[in-house]
């Protein structure tokens, strides 16, 4: 609710998916826990996060979602996963 709130506030677009379709939609896109540091990750794969984080223009769609550990989505904030990774691995993604 929280996340669906933010999304609307900042006039984001959001397609209504359920918990299902969005673990459809990982499975489909071969995405399995979290897509920052991957088997690196010492946090649970609990946390949802935006690929084009919210602040910088990113909706609530499924294709615009990935799976994280909390850590590493609050570590994240605004950056993109490039600049995340580019300031964590030296550039990978």
């Amino acid at each position: 609710r929280r996340r669906r709130r933010r999304a609307l506030e900042r006039g984001a677009y959001c397609d209504g998916h359920t918990a299902a379709e969005l673990a459809e939609s990982f499975e489909e896109r071969g995405v399995h826990g979290c897509v920052f540091n991957g088997p690196n990750c010492t946090g649970a794969c609990d946390a949802i996060d935006h690929v084009i984080p919210l602040a910088r223009g990113g909706d609530n769609t499924i294709s615009n979602l990935v799976p994280s550990c909390g850590p590493c989505n609050q570590n994240k904030h605004a950056k993109t996963p490039a600049e995340w990774l580019g300031s964590h691995c030296g550039g990978v993604w």
